[in-house]
Parts: structure tokens; sequence; C-alpha cells
């Protein structure tokens, strides 16, 4: 673990007006900027403001800002045209209607920063995202440096205040740690190497990005990022939520408006026989490929912890579908009480756990059920659950 000194944090919302400068000095040759932070506009006056103050307002202020503005019909490309007149680290792009990835392309052939860093019109990035992300960079040359992200507007301000905290870990062992989390799908919340981007020729597939495709081109493109990247590649990542992904906007996110008209219907997949041995297999399989696993942040280990509880509960499920009995002294399993007692010595609330523990074998399985279907029965009895063992004396991580 390293960790930084505490800078003065400043709020990322600070009104418009003349503070585009927002007291950073302007970088000293704005043809080599260190970092270009790329941010595709369409029709968001509503939340652009914000975002803009906040990239306005970063500590580390050799950067670049390119507003790529896709055939907005708002104000959009006016407000952007003022800031760029206010302050000469952001650039205006104007373009034909093409979508989130076409945008974000003409902002790639446009950046000149030795590394890039993508944001969302609506959302928000802490004012010292940049600067330690780059300190992060330092500790892991040639690596690849991730942060947090939240949904909840509280979380991200308490990370605010926070000082800079991250693990620097082989790449293989974070893929391992990181199971169940989705660090690897947004490009948001990373701090991409130009060189490497254009030396893969790597632009967003243009077939993704719509509501048809449920969005999918940020995993895509971060999947071809790191294809090649060998198990000891550097990692350095950061548990605390550098990055604020706003919900107050599902219009205007593409995956939001997929759900909004989607009409899936949630169904229970085929039973697999033999799957809790499987999966107890697998957390063996784990420990060997990542030997700091139990020793990891809280935090960063719950993902990992909660897919393992819900398929010890699609296991069971699978069990009684197949009419098969549970493997040989199941209940008792070294793995299986690792699991457990993780969350007792962390204080840490899995939905799962207190059925598991218990053994309330039916109950377990009903969760799984509930979250397969996404029944809301399933956040009634997470609730009840967290209450039962002492609510404030748990923790609920807020993590990707």
């Amino acid at each position: 673990m390293s960790e930084s000194k505490p800078v003065p944090a400043r709020g990322p919302e600070t009104g418009r007006g003349g503070t585009a400068a927002c007291g950073a000095a302007a970088p000293q040759d704005t043809d080599h900027p260190l970092v270009s932070v790329i941010v595709p506009v369409y029709n968001g006056q509503d939340w652009l403001g914000r975002c803009l103050d906040a990239i306005a307002a970063q500590t580390m202020p050799d950067l670049e800002c390119i507003l790529v503005d896709d055939g907005s019909n708002d104000g959009s490309a006016a407000l952007c045209r003022d800031l760029a007149a206010q302050d000469r680290r952001f650039r205006l792009l104007q373009k034909a209607n093409g979508g989130v990835c076409s945008a974000r392309n003409a902002g790639l052939a446009a950046a000149k920063g030795r590394y890039v860093v993508f944001c969302d019109q609506d959302d928000l990035i802490d004012p010292h995202t940049l600067e330690y992300a780059l300190e992060m960079q330092r500790a892991a040359p040639g690596g690849f440096v991730v942060w947090n992200m939240t949904r909840r507007r509280d979380t991200f301000e308490q990370a605010l205040a926070a000082p800079l905290a991250y693990t620097v870990r082989p790449l293989g062992e974070m893929q391992v740690l990181h199971r169940g989390s989705m660090i690897f799908v947004h490009v948001w919340n990373k701090l991409f190497d130009r060189q490497r981007v254009e030396a893969l020729s790597l632009r967003f597939d243009e077939a993704l990005g719509h509501v048809s495709t449920y969005g999918g081109e940020d995993e895509d493109f971060v999947r071809r990022y790191m294809a090649g990247m060998a198990p000891d590649t550097p990692l350095a990542y950061s548990t605390a939520a550098r990055y604020y992904h706003a919900r107050d906007n599902l219009a205007a996110s593409i995956t939001g408006r997929a759900l909004e008209g989607s009409t899936e219907v949630y169904t229970l997949p085929e039973p697999e026989p033999g799957y809790l041995a499987h999966i107890l297999n697998d957390l063996t399989e784990c420990e060997q490929l990542a030997p700091g696993l139990w020793q990891a942040d809280p935090v960063e280990m719950f993902p990992f912890m909660r897919q393992h509880y819900r398929a010890i509960c699609y296991g069971l499920w699978c069990a009684r579908q197949l009419r098969e009995p549970l493997p040989k002294g199941f209940w008792r399993d070294q793995r299986l009480q690792k699991l457990l007692n993780w969350c007792t010595a962390n204080r840490v609330h899995i939905a799962y756990w207190l059925p598991l523990r218990l053994r309330w074998r039916r109950m377990a399985e009903r969760m799984y059920v509930w979250s397969q279907l996404h029944d809301a029965n399933f956040g009634h009895f997470d609730w009840l659950f967290y209450y039962i063992e002492g609510a404030r004396r748990w923790k609920r991580p807020d993590t990707l």
C-alpha cells in the first residue's frame, strides 16, 4: 500500500461565471499537455456545467479538455464555447451526430496528451483525480492505473477529503481479485497511455454505443487495450470513489434508455451438475493465483466475495433441481467457512451471508432465485438481514 499526504479538497461545483480557471495555473505548453480529458457532448446542458467545473478544478493543471459536441441542438455547444474562450485548457470540436463512440474517436484523433482520461458529460471527477492518477502511474511504471467509482453522491463527497491510498499488484492477481467487479468494464475510471492506444490503432467500435446494444463500447475498448498485457504487468488501484457516475439523468444514459424500454423477461438458467464442488475448487484455485487474496482491503475484496456467495447459493439451487446430494462435509468445508468468517471478521454485509451462516438452505436458494429474476423480495430480505446483523455496525461497501 502506498499513500500520499492529503491535499486540500476542492468542491467540484463552484458555480460557472468567471470560475473556469478555478485558481489553477494553465499548462506551460498547450501543444504538449500531460493529460487529455475527452468529454463527448450531446444535449447535456442540464448537467454539463457541473462536469466541466470539476475538470477545470483539477489540482494537476497540465491538461487539455477536448469537448466533442456531437451535433447537439440545445445550448451545450454555446456553453462549451464560452468556457473555451475563458480557459485555454478547453477545446471545442463540433461534428455531425454520430454517437458516443464517434465522438470519443474524434477526441482521440485530436488528443495531444501523453495520457488520456474519459469523462461523461453528466458525471463528476474528483478535483484530485489527475494528480493522483499520475502519482499512481509513477508507482506502476509501464502499468495500468484504475480507480473506483460510485453512483452515490454521499460516497463521492466523502472521497473528496480522503488522501490518496492505493495498491499495486500484478494484473493477473488483480483479475482474480476482481472477479465479480466491473473495474475492467468502464473507460472513465482509468488512465490510458496514449502511446499504447496509438500503437494498437485503438478506437471505439462505432457499431456499439447504441440503445440497441445496451452500450458495450467501454468494455470492448478496455478489453482490446488490455490484450497482450502480461500477467505480471503492474496495476495500481485505488478503492476511493474518485468518479461519480450520476443516476439523476437516465434519459441521457444509453444503458438507462435501453433498460427503460426493455421488454426483457428474466429467467432461471439450466442447473449445472456438480456445481457446488466446482465453485469450492475455484476458490482454491483463486487462492493459488492470488496469494494475497485474504489480506486485500475489504472494500476491494467485496465484489469477489459477493460473487462467490451468490455462486454457492446457485450451487445449492442446482443440487436441489438435479436431486444431487451436497458434497460430503459441505457445511463444514474450510473453504466455505473462510467465506463466512471473512464477513464476520470484517463486518461486511452480503445478502447471502446470514442464510448460509445459519444453514437456511431454502432461504439461500430463494435469495439466488430472487436475485436472478430481479424480484423485489431480494432487496426486502437483503435489508432485513442487514438490520438483523446489526445495521450500522456492518458495512455495505459501495464499489464497482
